[in-house]
């Protein structure tokens, strides 16, 4: 799970800084919110070190109630903290880049490191996640080498309750058998994020693409966000950093199903599933390249300040029509 330290934050700020084009298109549909219509935004659940909740960039979006239901696995508290940072820096990055979604953090690590308990808790958090939390997205930013029976059952249980996962490629893992990391190895089941430059280039720690996979990624270099306990940010690398941003743009395709532009996505359920939700990040956001190459996604290529909401609900659904269960 571990990130890694980064002395320049030019090619995060650089991504976000086109990401306005895409807030600034989905917010003509939020202006005629209701309350009714803030109740069902998007869920996700974040499973990392915790959060702290008192940071100041983080405890706008706590007084918004946005950040609900906090739970402690690893001391087995409703009280939420975060000792190493990494949980509080994910959690912004997906503020960032989703800025109106429900967020439920809970901690299964107490340092960036597992232990002999961690994986029982990861089990638990999925379940919960989906039991308690009733959530429509799982980030999880973090990759094991071998499967864990255990975290493999929670996953398939979130799947069929119609739950997004993704996970985190892994970290400087080129020279093992598998490169990619458990759970993001886990094909259909859950939506691997490889990390790249802001400038579309693949990042040197993120392992290379498989010729049967969408092989997704997003800016994981030079990523500012909080960090705790410190309180103050962070620059960051890695594909644990880049996997929040990958939820965020999924929950924005989501977001946008929800509001009431005409014409209607007409099957948004579909989007639930990880063939779907896949099919409309490659066909949607990516130069839909195959082979071992990066599929780099560029929300902005469907959601943009100049786009009209006919063209983008058509792509959306010609996405969906295509999918094979």
């Amino acid at each position: 799970m571990p990130s890694q330290p980064c002395a320049s934050n030019a090619s995060g700020e650089q991504w976000f800084d086109w990401l306005k084009d895409t807030h600034d298109f989905l917010e003509l549909g939020r202006k005629g919110w209701t309350p009714k219509d803030r109740k069902s935004r998007v869920k996700i659940a974040i499973l990392d070190t915790g959060l702290d909740m008192t940071h100041p960039q983080i405890k706008k979006f706590s007084d918004d109630e946005q950040i609900l239901d906090p739970f402690d696995f690893v001391e087995d508290s409703a009280e939420m903290k975060d000792t190493d940072g990494h949980g509080t820096h994910v959690t912004h990055l997906l503020f960032k880049t989703a800025p109106f979604v429900k967020v439920y953090p809970a901690r299964v690590f107490e340092h960036s490191e597992a232990d002999a308990n961690t994986s029982s808790l990861i089990a638990k958090a999925i379940r919960r996640a989906v039991e308690v939390c009733e959530v429509n997205i799982i980030s999880m930013s973090f990759a094991f080498d071998g499967e864990i029976p255990e975290i493999q059952e929670a996953i398939r249980y979130a799947v069929f309750k119609n739950v997004l996962l993704f996970a985190a490629a892994s970290n400087n893992n080129g020279n093992k058998m598998i490169p990619i990391g458990y759970p993001a190895r886990v094909k259909d089941l859950i939506i691997c994020i490889n990390s790249s430059s802001s400038q579309n280039q693949r990042s040197t720690f993120s392992p290379s693409g498989r010729k049967d996979r969408k092989n997704f990624s997003v800016v994981g270099e030079g990523l500012e966000a909080a960090w705790a306990p410190t309180q103050g940010l962070m620059v960051r690398n890695g594909t644990s950093c880049a996997t929040p941003i990958g939820a965020g743009i999924a929950a924005l395709v989501i977001e946008y199903s929800r509001q009431k532009l005409p014409p209607r996505i007409e099957k948004a359920k579909d989007l639930f599933t990880t063939a779907g939700m896949n099919n409309v990040l490659f066909e949607c956001m990516t130069e839909r390249r195959t082979g071992t190459e990066y599929n780099y996604i560029k929300p902005w290529m469907l959601f943009h300040s100049r786009a009209e909401p006919s063209e983008v609900s058509m792509r959306i659904n010609k996405a969906l029509l295509e999918v094979n269960f």
